[in-house]
Order: C-alpha cells, then sequence, then structure tokens
C-alpha cells in the first residue's frame, strides 16, 4: 500500500511537470484578444480534474482559495474613474483602491467569462496579491500600516498639518469614496489677515485642487493620523498658519509644498527660519519641496564693463537673457538682491519680438515682482535687463523666472526656496525623482528639481522622494458632469508629502525617538540604501532617495550622537557609539539598527551581522 501510494505521487509529480511544461508553453491563439495567461490558466482548468488543476495552478504561482483568485487589476487609463458597477457586474469584488490600482478576486470562471474588450481597458496582474499604494512600494511605508497588533495603523497618535493654497470638493470625495483617498474630516482652517478661522468644507472648490493632491499622498503612506488642513494666499498668512499648525492644532509634523521667495539672501536667515525654526524647536518635523526651478533661475554678480549701468550677461556686453513663454501662458518673475533694502536696483523685461519695454521696474525693496501673461497664440520671447544706479557696488542678485523655457544664462546652484537655506535638521527639504525611476540604481532627478548648494555653501536639498503619485479629485467630466477625476501629481509639491508620510509612519510605530533622531533616521537610510549622486551628501539628492527600514517589531534604532554612558540605562536611550558598543552591549534578541552621520558608514549596522576578527579584534560587518 505504501509503495502504491509512492508510486502515485511520483506519477502524479511527473505527470504535474510534464503537463505544466506543456501546458504553460502552449501557443496563444492570433483570435484570442485577451491575457495569454488567462487563457493557459482557462486549458489548464478545462483539461484537468478539479484538484490538478489547483495544484498545477499553484506551480506557476495563481493560487485558489475556494476557487476564487485574486489579482490586481489596473486601468490602462489612469485619469479615467473607477467602475465599480461594470466590475460586480462581471463577478470582481474590489477589496481596496490604490489610485488606479484596485486589489480584487473573483471566482476563476468568472474570469475566464470575461469579455475579450474588457482587456483593452484593464490589465490584470497575478504577480503581486496586495499592491502598495502608489509609492508606498518604493518606500516600504507599507509594512508600517500593519506594525504590530498594539499599534496596526501607520500614522496613529501623530498630527499632520498640511499648508496648503487650498481643498477642492473634499466632501464629495469623501462621500463617493469614504476613506480610500481622503481623511475623514470636515472643516479646514483659512487663514487670512493674520487671523485663522475654521469653515466647514463643502462641495465648492476652495482656492485649488492643490491641497487636496498634497493631503491625499501624505494620507496614502499614514492613513491614521489626526489631520488639519490649511488653506493660505499670502506671506502673511503662512506665518499664521504655521503658528497655529503649532499653538492651536499641536502638529507633530507640517507640509508645505509651497512656494516662498524673500525670505534671506543668507544661511538661516529670513522669517521663514525663524518661524519654521520655532515650530521644530518644539520636537517636531517640517517637509517643505524644494521647488522646481531648475531651468527657471539665475544668479550672478553684477557686471558692467561697459558701464552703462546694465548687468552684462556675456563677454559681449549683452544686457539682455532671453526666455520664452508659451501660448496663452503666464509667467512670473522675482528678482531679489542681496541685502533686500535698497531700491537703486531693478530690473526691465523686454519683448525680443518688437523690442517692447514691458516693465520698468516696480519700486520695491526685497524681491522685484513682474507679472506676464502671453494673450496671443504665438510664443513669446521676452528678455531681462538687470540695472544697478550705483554698478561700482552693485551687489550679487538672483531671479526666478516661473512657468518659461529655454532660458539662457541659467545658474547651477541656489535653485531651492526658502525654508531650504535654513539650518535646522528638522527642517527637510526635499527634491524630486520620478516615480518609475525610483528603483533604479542612479536615476537623475525630475528635470525641474532645485538644488543647492546655498549662497552660503550648503548643501540645501535634505532628500529625495518619488514623484508622480496618482491622486483623485471630483471634477467636471466631458460632459459637463461632475466625477471622479485622477492625476498624475508631480513636482517636488508630490515628493515632499511623500518624504513626510514615510516620517510619519515610522515615527508612530518608534514613538519614543526624537524628531531629531527621526530626521537623522531619513538621513541615514537614504545615504545607505540610495546614495545617488556624489558620495554621500550632495547638492541634488542630499542624503539620497527617502526609504524606511522594512517594518519588524524586534528592530531598535539607535542614534550614535545619544548618550554618554558604558552601560545599557534604565530607559529608553541607548548608548552606543559603535559597532563594538553594539556588539558587546546590545541584546542578544533585538535587531540592533546604529544611526550615524559618518559618511562612510552611514547606517544600519545590525547585531546579527557582526563578527569579530580574530586578528585585529574589530567589528565588522559580515
Amino acid at each position: 500500500m505504501i509503495m502504491k501510494n509512492l508510486v502515485h505521487t511520483i506519477v502524479t509529480c511527473l505527470l504535474g511537470m510534464s503537463l505544466s511544461a506543456q501546458d504553460f508553453a502552449i501557443p496563444v491563439p492570433k483570435s484570442h484578444k485577451s491575457s495569454p495567461q488567462i487563457y493557459r490558466m482557462q486549458k489548464v482548468w478545462e483539461k484537468y480534474d478539479h484538484d490538478q488543476a489547483v495544484d498545477l495552478l499553484a506551480r506557476y504561482g495563481y493560487f485558489l482559495e475556494n476557487d476564487s483568485i485574486r489579482f490586481v487589476l489596473i486601468q490602462r487609463d489612469k485619469r479615467s474613474a473607477p467602475q465599480n458597477a461594470r466590475w460586480k457586474q462581471a463577478g470582481i469584488l474590489i477589496h481596496k483602491a490604490y489610485g488606479s490600482l484596485h486589489s480584487a478576486r473573483c471566482h476563476i470562471e468568472d474570469l475566464f467569462a470575461l469579455p475579450q474588450d474588457f482587456y483593452r481597458e484593464y490589465h490584470l496582474d497575478f504577480s503581486r496579491i496586495e499592491p502598495a499604494s502608489d509609492n508606498q512600494e518604493l518606500m516600504h511605508t507599507d509594512s508600517y500600516e500593519t506594525g504590530d497588533s498594539t499599534d496596526p495603523s501607520a500614522g496613529q497618535g501623530l498630527k499632520i498639518a498640511i499648508i496648503d493654497l487650498g481643498y477642492s470638493k473634499w466632501t464629495d470625495l469623501n462621500q463617493a469614496y469614504p476613506g480610500v483617498y481622503l481623511p475623514q474630516i470636515n472643516t479646514f482652517v483659512r487663514c487670512e489677515d493674520s487671523t485663522c478661522t475654521e469653515y466647514v468644507l463643502s462641495s465648492s472648490t476652495q482656492y485649488s485642487d492643490h491641497g487636496t493632491w498634497v493631503t491625499q499622498v501624505v494620507y496614502d503612506h499614514a492613513p491614521a493620523a489626526e489631520y488639519k488642513i490649511y488653506a493660505v494666499r499670502v506671506k502673511a498668512d503662512d506665518v499664521t498658519a504655521i503658528e497655529h499648525a503649532k499653538n492651536v492644532f499641536g502638529a507633530d509634523i507640517i507640509v508645505r509644498s509651497l512656494a516662498n521667495f524673500s525670505n534671506g539672501w543668507d544661511d538661516d536667515s529670513g522669517y521663514m527660519c525663524d518661524v519654521v525654526g520655532d515650530f521644530v524647536s518644539d520636537d517636531r518635523l517640517f517637509f517643505n519641496s524644494a521647488g522646481n526651478y531648475h531651468n527657471q533661475h539665475l544668479q550672478s554678480s553684477f557686471v558692467d564693463s561697459d558701464n552703462d549701468g546694465s548687468h552684462n550677461w556675456s563677454a559681449t556686453n549683452t544686457n539682455r537673457t532671453t526666455f520664452k513663454v508659451m501660448p496663452w501662458k503666464t509667467c512670473i518673475i522675482h528678482t531679489q538682491w542681496e541685502g533686500l533694502d535698497d531700491d537703486a536696483y531693478d530690473f526691465k523685461l523686454w519683448d525680443e519680438s518688437t523690442d517692447t519695454l514691458l516693465v520698468d521696474g516696480d519700486g520695491d525693496n526685497g524681491f522685484h515682482f513682474a507679472y506676464y501673461e502671453n494673450q496671443s497664440s504665438d510664443t513669446a520671447i521676452l528678455s531681462l535687463e538687470m540695472i544697478a544706479t550705483d554698478p561700482a557696488t552693485a551687489p550679487e542678485f538672483e531671479s526666478f523666472i516661473l512657468r518659461s523655457s529655454d532660458l539662457e544664462n541659467k545658474s547651477t546652484y541656489n535653485q531651492t526656496i526658502s525654508p531650504a537655506n535654513c539650518d535646522d535638521p528638522r527642517i527637510l527639504d526635499v527634491a524630486a525623482v520620478n516615480e518609475e525611476d525610483y528603483d533604479s540604481s542612479n536615476p537623475p532627478t525630475a528635470v525641474y528639481s532645485s538644488y543647492g548648494p546655498s549662497n552660503g555653501g550648503n548643501h540645501t536639498i535634505d532628500i529625495a522622494a518619488p514623484t508622480e503619485s496618482i491622486v483623485h479629485w471630483i471634477g467636471e467630466s466631458s460632459t459637463g458632469e461632475d466625477s471622479l477625476r485622477t492625476f498624475l501629481f508631480n513636482g517636488t509639491s508630490c515628493a515632499a508629502p511623500n518624504a513626510a508620510g514615510a516620517a510619519a509612519a515610522f515615527w508612530s510605530i518608534y514613538d519614543d525617538m526624537s524628531a531629531s533622531q527621526v530626521a537623522q533616521y531619513l538621513r541615514s537610510v537614504a545615504q545607505h540604501d540610495k546614495d545617488w549622486g556624489d558620495s554621500g551628501i550632495d547638492d541634488i539628492y542630499g542624503s539620497g532617495g527617502c526609504v524606511l527600514t522594512k517594518y519588524d517589531p524586534d528592530n531598535i534604532f539607535v542614534d550614535q550622537s545619544q548618550g554618554v554612558d558604558d552601560e545599557i540605562p534604565a530607559g529608553e536611550v541607548y548608548p552606543w557609539f559603535s559597532l563594538k558598543d553594539i556588539n558587546d552591549l546590545g541584546p542578544s534578541d533585538k535587531r540592533v539598527i546604529l544611526l550615524t552621520d559618518d559618511q562612510e558608514t552611514p547606517a544600519l549596522v545590525t547585531k546579527p551581522m557582526l563578527i569579530t576578527s580574530p586578528n585585529t579584534g574589530k567589528s565588522k560587518v559580515n
């Protein structure tokens, strides 16, 4: 009997292997328009008895549970609205939505019954059972959403403030898809005239869609956090909102993807450094988009070789530098002189095609400002001329020329916006790397992503994070009706909330760490795992790409800069300064991760990986 069963098992295994090789290599007829995977699955299902077919499908990674198969339903058009009724009618059950990705399951025979035109609109991915949310898979924040049994959700216990231009049709989106894209809050705070007032969120648009998108990106990583959203319009509102977020809401993290100019020429100068520095000084984090001005920034010392009062952009004493503004587009120019307070320096804006003077300075101190709107179907070619009443004493200057293209004489440094010039390490300025490139060994930053160094020589960029996340809002469709719209949100405006969401996911689980330690952790792990560009900290990526260590309940994170004793204290601070300290003093049942600013040994050296060399007695990584 034993021999008979053994022979049966061997025959079954051999049969399964031969059949699997045969059936999963069968050609798919040209007339068949659906997925080749599903075509082959169907042939196996029809050819063999139930148990054999289930076993054979499992060999190739298609696992059935009560004849139901799980997969990821991917909308080919990322901007199309979900079609829940159609999926339900086809027998497809949606468990969770992640932008254009949907965790789904259906009976395998319903899968075979899908019409062939279904595959023109959707791709079915059977290799990923539960997709990470947009950028979560790249940053490992999805592992912190499970955490441990007592603290199951990323972001729990933290308060996050979003400061932005506005929030569109929030309630409509939440009513249609509750808990999927946005936190369940009913009010926003509008800050105007140095006063913040709370209003009920409505179906109308409050200034902008931008804040809705930023909030979705953070929420995607930290869905269990408490959120407060702020709408601002001018610089004074920005300051008021930060103070309200600290003193009234009690925010642990502020996320701000806005451009703020005229905030100090030197490092750690300007009112934004004072206001943001005060916020983070009380064990808090501030995430700021670095800016989208890589190709839209000028900076130079004033040179007037021909003594005509205009800056010479070239050796031929050219007084103007040109740029383009596309048809029907607007352009905004911000020009700052070192020192900020002398109206003897200004600029002129010219229309090069007609040699017409469009703007002859505005007489204001600080940042000189101009606004141009191209009300034509032709591309406008404009130029900038820098003027100084006393060229002999004229200081250095810079200009941000927003929404322009083909800018001559672009600067290769100091393209970031305040508070990137602030020194506090708890203020993190985030550069952007396109999501599709994020797992590459050395990806480029997005073409627009600003970088340093600052005027004082500091890097200004702290970390890079993914951009091009999928976001949603309720908008008017082509038929004039409101519907769910999807959008690939890009810019450093998207990168900053991705980094903030990662920090919130991590901090909520390891809540005994300080804001400084969390910031150091993000930099250390980035430098260890995604040290792109020049080795160590650089002006383009900062410490590298933001990524978390996957959650493990046995992890202990150690800040090398903390502690002065030679033994383990009774509290939560572990004073270990080296690999040898961890090896000698660390608990044997935990995975100890040392965080260090050492650029040669940046992070993530763990006790289970340590061995002692018999020749030198020094610890090293195995």
